[in-house]
């Protein structure tokens, strides 16, 4: 759990934007969605969300078969949990009578970093084959250089998740999820976002949301420990910042 916690005086939860998708080929109204706080009555909800979908397509995690390694897929849906209860993660659902678990379009699994956190996630054992793999290599690219240092801040916005499902690619879903991180780190006093992207569409609507690239890895070659990690994976590893203005400023 992070040292940081969200203000007592930001309402939980909180709308974070709205925004109207595409006119269907068929003519159909376009959708509406909102992006908000994930509330508490769908953190499991959100779980089942991200195992189905992004465990599957995240390239890293599907390479290193995270999903046949039951350990593995405990400990990272554990992880998830953690971070929703920080209550930081975001969810965009569509508008409707329906109940919201049945609306769900995409979320980010959002959380904090102090330098405070840093220290003690060297301390944290994991069990998983898979999992041990993914938090070297997470550690590896955050830790190439001092974020706090380079960017004055003693606390960050992270990730360890962004989906979205199938049925609402075409409305651009990922990159409003993104988006509304800012209105999020203004009302919370954060500065800085700093997130890993493998995906090169994410990385497309990272960089199209003004993140900018911190660090990059082709998996081809990418080391871990001597090793090449991920011999047969032609992608990328990219870890991105994106600092909010406003607060920058002041």
């Amino acid at each position: 759990m992070s040292s940081w916690k969200r203000p007592k005086d930001v309402p939980y939860p909180s709308v974070w934007a709205r925004f109207q998708g595409k006119v269907s080929e068929d003519g159909k109204p376009p959708l509406w969605y909102t992006i908000q706080d994930v509330p508490e009555h769908l953190f499991e909800d959100l779980i089942q969300h991200m195992t189905r979908y992004f465990l599957v397509r995240e390239i890293t995690c599907a390479t290193l078969g995270l999903l046949e390694d039951p350990v593995s897929l405990a400990e990272f849906q554990s992880l998830w949990r953690e971070k929703l209860s920080q209550k930081m993660s975001i969810v965009a659902l569509v508008d409707g009578d329906e109940e919201p678990s049945k609306r769900i379009a995409g979320c980010n699994m959002l959380h904090t970093i102090t330098l405070e956190d840093q220290q003690k996630s060297k301390n944290v054992q994991y069990n998983g084959r898979v999992m041990q793999k993914q938090m070297l290599v997470f550690d590896d690219l955050y830790n190439r250089e001092n974020i706090f240092e380079k960017f004055n801040v003693d606390v960050y916005m992270s990730a360890i998740g962004l989906s979205v499902a199938p049925q609402y690619h075409q409305d651009n879903v990922g990159y409003h999820l993104l988006m509304a991180r800012t209105p999020l780190c203004r009302a919370t006093g954060l500065r800085l976002m700093v997130t890993y992207f493998s995906s090169a569409a994410a990385v497309h609507e990272a960089f199209k949301a003004g993140f900018k690239l911190l660090q990059y890895e082709s998996t081809k070659t990418y080391k871990l420990n001597g090793q090449v990690l991920y011999p047969r994976l032609n992608g990328q590893l990219v870890l991105t910042a994106k600092t909010v203005p406003e607060l920058m400023e002041k």
